[in-house]
């Protein structure tokens, strides 16, 4: 095993872009508040540590086909769905825009108002990984996102959770893994 293409999630950075964007290059991914480091791409703020980014996947059971005269002649799998939960810590206008769509702001007020009609907005995600010097990435080309009421607590920042279900990109595409490499920044 390569022990150089591991990595630990010490910090991480959630980026979000028109379907289909493709990531900008993660070797020489610098963090910026202020400028997203790929055209087209934006940051979508400060997020959890302790409630971290988690993909998950449902269904995909195997059931095993036979015949009469023959055990285990094949296979066949129910259908997969796969998620994406993301827990914003950053309850600013630029988030809230971000994560429910048909918002509106209103700057004088200093306040958002949410649509009673909900809904959700089609994005690419990318997840950047660091540790260091060391950068991976989880690209997701065509995720359809939706926030969620923010959760209280009397110890950590308040979150939004962003709930997302993974749809196929173009060409089929349904997620990269950027495996980890030395920043050449």
């Amino acid at each position: 095993m390569n022990t150089s293409e591991r990595i630990v999630a010490a910090r991480g950075h959630v980026y979000l872009a028109a379907p289909n964007t493709e990531p900008f290059d993660i070797k020489g991914f610098v963090f910026s508040r202020t400028s997203a480091p790929g055209t087209g791409w934006s940051w979508l703020g400060d997020h959890s540590a302790e409630n971290l980014p988690a993909v998950d996947s449902e269904g995909g059971d195997a059931t095993v086909l036979r015949t009469w005269d023959e055990e285990a002649t094949d296979v066949t799998r129910a259908a997969m769905t796969h998620t994406i939960t993301i827990n914003v810590a950053n309850v600013s206008p630029t988030t809230l825009l971000a994560v429910f769509p048909g918002s509106v702001e209103n700057t004088a007020g200093g306040y958002v108002t949410l649509p009673a009609s909900g809904g959700s907005r089609k994005q690419a995600v990318l997840i950047v990984i660091e540790n260091g010097t060391r950068v991976a990435a989880l690209y997701f080309p065509n995720v359809d996102l939706a926030g969620s009421f923010p959760s209280l607590s009397l110890d950590q920042y308040t979150e939004i959770p962003v709930n997302g279900s993974v749809l196929a990109g173009s060409g089929a595409v349904l997620q990269r893994i950027y495996k980890p490499v030395t920043r050449t920044v």
